[in-house]
């Protein structure tokens, strides 16, 4: 399916293909840094989610030092006009002057691109996991400079699995390639502190959090530690894209998935969607 891109250069709309020669009058050099942050959603959603992506994406790009010059309102208003029903896409927020990225000056103006993405096709299948030990640079936005856990994802998948999931220097778990992880144990929900686990604060994190105490479940965000594996009774990822996804193992230490986890995460998933 062809995609379409959406660019903002000094407050223009540019929509054209995102193949083909044309695409390339309007290429930012900034994408081939990796300098820039990006969000992605399924559409249609609320106002109250698009708003939690456009006020993280701000926060991001804060980080970076790249201005967002657009409001929620105004960008929610342009993608009624522009993106399909039952459809992914991702803002990318990125300079507009390579040289000012390089030399550190202040960055004067952003470039935003609305570009369709790929919609995962399964999410019923349980994922195996792979370990990697690691901490992601920046983990606490959403920047571009993915290289890194996409080569040792694909370098999982070459030896069976399906994703990976990051341990830090203390043995603690992260986060995967591109998702936050949630382990189940009775009631309680455990997932990773980014602010100590070095982990995205994902918005479908903070969504299933928010959904909690409605469900009657707790939350835990202690250390998750590597020997503490096998105590959890299921594991799940999460992304803005495919919601939840089960997890059947890591490192070949599977979870058992007694009936109760199966319930709590059906009814987490619900959550998500509703």
């Amino acid at each position: 399916m062809e995609s379409t891109s959406v660019a903002n250069i000094r407050h223009h709309w540019y929509i054209h293909p995102a193949s083909g020669p044309e695409a390339l009058l309007e290429f930012p050099p900034a994408l081939l840094l990796g300098y820039g942050v990006y969000t992605s959603f399924c559409w249609p959603l609320s106002r109250l989610d698009f708003n939690a992506h456009i006020d993280r994406l701000a926060h991001d790009a804060g980080v970076l030092g790249i201005p967002l010059a657009h409001s929620a309102d105004s960008l929610f208003t342009m993608l009624k006009a522009h993106c399909e029903a039952d459809s992914a896409w991702r803002l990318t927020l990125v300079p507009e002057k390579t040289s000012e990225t390089f030399l550190g000056s202040d960055i004067s103006n952003s470039i935003l691109l609305l570009s369709r993405r790929t919609q995962s096709t399964d999410t019923r299948t349980p994922l195996k996991l792979k370990s990697v030990q690691a901490t992601r640079m920046l983990s606490g936005i959403k920047h571009l400079s993915i290289a890194p856990a996409l080569a040792q994802k694909k370098r999982a998948r070459a030896e069976g699995y399906d994703d990976i999931v990051w341990l830090n220097s203390d043995h603690t778990l992260s986060e995967a390639s591109t998702s936050n992880i949630f382990f189940i144990k009775e009631n309680t929900l455990y997932t990773p502190n980014p602010d100590i686990h070095h982990c995205l604060p994902g918005i479908t994190r903070q969504k299933i959090i928010n959904a909690l105490p409605e469900l009657d479940l707790t939350l835990s965000d202690e250390a998750i530690t590597y020997n503490r594996l096998g105590t959890f009774e299921g594991a799940f990822l999460t992304n803005a894209i495919r919601g939840t996804h089960k997890v059947e193992s890591i490192d070949g230490i599977a979870f058992k998935w007694p009936k109760t986890a199966f319930n709590i995460l059906n009814v987490v998933s619900d959550a998500v969607t509703s």
